[in-house]
């Protein structure tokens, strides 16, 4: 499978695609969060770590980081496999289906090619930082990474705030 010119192993995506649909029956929501419109963390996890691998792609085509993409790719494959079964979930349930969620994909890829032609330089250096922070030894998670690179341009969902516990939960409680 090739996305925008990248290769990926039929491997990771048959792997991508497995997990994606299992995390999508096996995620439960709060209906206090399917109700009120707002979203779970993971939700917007989801988006921000589709936004850091859009600007990463454009990164791997524009920049000559290729071969990074891809690795960043084999290494996150389930941490990008579990966010894109929750964004399509969350299309599905919110926002107009798989229509809706392509074009969130198309416009994060061209904010982040936008962000790319106003400083190509300032641009390829942070995301050569981003993939050894991804890559590196440390190998930080995905999503630590991603809610470190501000959004911008790109439209996500609000979280919702957790419910405090009531008086009556409280009592409930053994010490």
């Amino acid at each position: 499978m090739f996305l925008l010119g990248l290769q990926m192993p039929k491997r990771i995506t048959g792997k991508i695609v497995g997990l994606a649909a299992i995390m999508a029956v096996t995620v439960t929501y709060p209906s206090h969060a399917e109700d009120s419109g707002c979203a779970r963390v993971t939700d917007v996890d989801a988006f921000i770590i589709r936004d850091l691998q859009s600007r990463l792609m454009v990164a791997g085509l524009a920049c000559g980081q290729r071969a990074a993409y891809n690795s960043f790719v084999a290494l996150h494959e389930t941490e990008l496999g579990r966010a894109g079964g929750r964004l399509k979930e969350y299309f599905r349930k919110h926002s107009g289906g798989q229509r809706a969620l392509d074009t969130h994909v198309t416009r994060s890829a061209n904010a982040a090619s936008m962000r790319l032609s106003e400083n190509r330089d300032v641009y390829c250096a942070r995301t050569a930082e981003l993939f050894r922070d991804l890559l590196g030894e440390s190998k930080t998670a995905i999503v630590n990474v991603a809610r470190g690179v501000p959004l911008r341009s790109v439209e996500k969902p609000t979280a919702c705030m957790a419910k405090a516990p009531t008086d009556v939960d409280a009592s409930n409680q053994t010490n």
